[in-house]
């Protein structure tokens, strides 16, 4: 193979080469223009906190606990609302597991704490064993408590308004004041 023809298979493979980097500098720049233009626009955002209440005996008033904090974005608010309306009726669902689980189920409370502590129990003394028995029922005891129906919670929809770049004329007069500076002697 000559000299020249090598030359020329190189070229054309650089060619090649420059064109698909070039390729993909260009694919790469519209997609970041376009994935920043989607987000320049104004994005609704709806949240709402889903709550679960427990009425225990000793207290006069249901204690009230936060469980999740739900949250859903898009282009329109109908749909927002929507996407989010079928987030929080999983999330009660969810919520009222776990407030039966927590606060109607003495049992496993009591058997969660024994296996948690079960090596450190078959070392200890027996009258520190009654003792700690004795701590583990009255702990769990209160925390049992009657869990009430949590009921869908309010939305509340933010709607981002569009920014707009405001020019002071007092800084705009300082930057050609200082434009001209320079230039006097």
């Amino acid at each position: 193979m000559s000299c020249k023809k090598l030359f020329t298979i190189q070229a054309h493979a650089s060619v090649g080469y420059r064109f698909l980097c070039f390729f993909f500098i260009l694919t790469f720049s519209i997609f970041g223009v376009l994935s920043a233009a989607r987000e320049a626009r104004a994005q609704v955002t709806c949240r709402a906190e889903v709550r679960y209440e427990v009425t225990r005996a000793e207290q006069e008033s249901p204690e009230k606990i936060v469980f999740r904090q739900e949250e859903a974005r898009g282009d329109s608010e109908e749909l927002v609302r929507e996407a989010l309306s079928k987030k929080l009726i999983l999330s009660t669902r969810d919520a009222m597991q776990a407030c039966r689980e927590q606060h109607e189920n003495l049992s496993g409370c009591v058997a969660s704490k024994y296996t948690s502590l079960g090596s450190l129990m078959q070392q200890m003394p027996f009258a520190a064993r009654t003792k700690l028995q004795e701590a583990i029922e009255v702990d769990c005891k209160a925390r049992m408590g009657t869990c009430v129906e949590p009921k869908v919670p309010e939305m509340t929809c933010v709607i981002p308004t569009p920014v707009t770049e405001v020019v002071v004329e007092g800084e705009a007069g300082s930057e050609k004041e200082t434009a001209k500076k320079p230039g006097k002697k």
